[in-house]
């Protein structure tokens, strides 16, 4: 598995998709979640009746990682999106075909994928843990873990979406209609997320 994951890893490292789509997930989720601090301290905190809805900011420790891995996980499509990328290009460069050829099996294939997405999403969790670290240590509070398994359910999260994204592209076997029906799934998916919510 270890030299699976190194074949995979000198296929990305240099690949200006991977580069792009990974910059943009981590400087997403740092001015995302920068940008509702602001609108809560710039606004919110100014209007009276805010006091009436909000009991100290959001980006305290005892909410900061309700807060942070919230709004981040708009931003899970990016790794979801980058998996449909790689595995479609697979196939389009005919990739797949060579490494069976040279000896990798078609489970292996398959097993280095999701090996791939469990990287992705823990990947991303740590990103979103740093994130709120550096949110929770400025809002001067003090250090606390309790809501911190919002962090275990934006894992779970990130890990269905990079799995998600695997089955499209297996079944597709083309960039352009993985990403549409991902898209799809993705609006869909959220709708009825709301849809139970209220």
């Amino acid at each position: 598995m270890i030299n699976l994951l190194k074949i995979e890893w000198l296929k990305i490292k240099n690949y200006t998709g991977f580069i792009l789509l990974a910059s943009f997930f981590v400087v997403g989720v740092a001015a995302c979640n920068y940008i509702v601090y602001l609108f809560i301290k710039n606004v919110l905190d100014k209007v009276e009746v805010s006091k009436l809805f909000l009991s100290g900011s959001p980006f305290n420790f005892d909410t900061v990682w309700t807060t942070v891995s919230y709004y981040s996980s708009y931003f899970l499509m990016l790794p979801a999106l980058l998996i449909v990328i790689l595995i479609t290009n697979e196939f389009n460069y005919k990739t797949h075909r060579q490494n069976i050829i040279d000896g990798q099996s078609r489970f292996e294939f398959l097993k280095v994928k999701i090996a791939m997405a469990l990287i992705f999403a823990v990947a991303c969790t740590l990103v979103v843990i740093i994130t709120a670290l550096i949110f929770g240590a400025t809002s001067g509070s003090s250090f606390s873990l309790n809501g911190f398994k919002n962090i275990g359910y934006f894992l779970l999260k990130a890990f269905t979406y990079n799995m998600v994204a695997i089955v499209i592209s297996l079944l597709t076997k083309r960039s352009g209609v993985a990403i549409a029906i991902f898209f799809i799934y993705t609006i869909f998916e959220n709708g009825v997320s709301m849809l139970l919510f209220f």
